[in-house]
């Protein structure tokens, strides 16, 4: 199922902001909910498994948003308990979903009750969601 705003702009050169846009044309100022929610341009609600924007002032919110001006971090850094670990955060200008995995190498564990040691092979992974702007006051 595909979510697509009805006023969204059509034909609007890559790279330009909707500020260029010319007077009279809808923006999409709509909610969208959806399995994956495509929008060229938005400033409303969306809410799906994938978010897909070119420029979005709303907020998105779904496992998987790929917004061009949105929040676009990755993460590679180590811990005492995992070597290899990657971090990403991926969102809309605010609102943002994390996930992360990593990879201790190491000799398999034995089976049965497990105490970790620092030579344990193990994975991880992570998820969750945040939002990024100025505290509240």
């Amino acid at each position: 199922m595909i979510a697509k705003l009805k006023d969204e702009p059509e034909g609007r050169a890559r790279g330009t902001s909707p500020k260029d846009e010319p007077e009279g044309r809808a923006r999409g100022t709509s909610a969208q909910i959806g399995v994956l929610n495509a929008a060229g341009v938005s400033d409303g609600f969306r809410l799906g498994v994938v978010n897909v924007a070119e420029h979005d002032d709303g907020k998105s919110f779904a496992i998987l948003n790929l917004i061009g001006n949105g929040i676009h971090d990755v993460a590679v850094y180590r811990t005492d308990a995992l070597l290899s670990n990657v971090g990403m955060e991926l969102g809309g200008r605010h609102l943002f979903t994390s996930f992360s995995f990593s990879y201790q190498p190491g000799d398999a564990t034995a089976s049965g009750p497990v105490r970790l040691a620092g030579g344990d092979r193990r994975w991880g992974y992570g998820g969750g969601f945040g939002w990024s702007g100025p505290a509240p006051t």
